[in-house]
């Protein structure tokens, strides 16, 4: 099994240790039940894809934004260099 699926597994683990079995816990006054664990992972997971779908095109769109503010950044220096310098330009 490589790092990464191992990283996830783990990721996977902490959720359903921090997040499901609590819930199930409490939704079943104290006793838990593993068929109730169960249902409420089935439930999370789709959740979860989605949240961190969102994050991604989130996460993309702010990239895509600074790359682009970089790119207009450069084209300026390059404006302001080219006429401060003219002959170092040419070369």
């Amino acid at each position: 099994m490589s790092i990464s699926k191992k990283r996830y597994k783990k990721v996977g683990a902490r959720r359903h240790e921090l997040l499901i079995k609590p819930i199930a816990r409490r939704l079943t006054f104290g006793k838990g039940s593993l068929w109730l664990e169960k249902l409420l992972m089935a439930i999370e997971r789709p959740i979860n894809r989605y949240i961190y779908q969102r994050y991604l095109q989130h996460k993309s769109r702010i990239l895509k934004q600074s790359l682009k503010s970089n790119r207009e950044l450069n084209t300026e220096h390059k404006i302001r260099l080219s006429n401060e310098y003219p002959k170092l330009i040419q070369r």
